[in-house]
């Protein structure tokens, strides 16, 4: 199971590989520009599910739950 730690890591990669401005993000996943420039650089303190979600629709990906033992949470 991936922790949220390790799926922000994901997104934290994806922010940099996307090419994009944070500015950019930040409107398409209808977050402030502080709290998309803080997940870029690392500052993950009280990012939430939500924002989670926001930032991995913003990025075109999706997360995936699963019900069961070995239930995996894919960003």
């Amino acid at each position: 199971m991936q922790t949220t730690s390790e799926i922000a890591e994901r997104l934290q990669a994806e922010i940099d590989a996307s090419g994009r401005s944070l500015l950019s993000i930040a409107k398409a996943a209808g977050l402030g520009y502080a709290a998309v420039y803080r997940i870029a650089h690392r500052e993950r303190d009280g990012m939430t599910i939500e924002t989670m979600l926001r930032l991995a629709g913003a990025l075109g990906l999706t997360v995936e739950f699963k019900r069961g033992r070995n239930a995996r949470a894919k960003a």
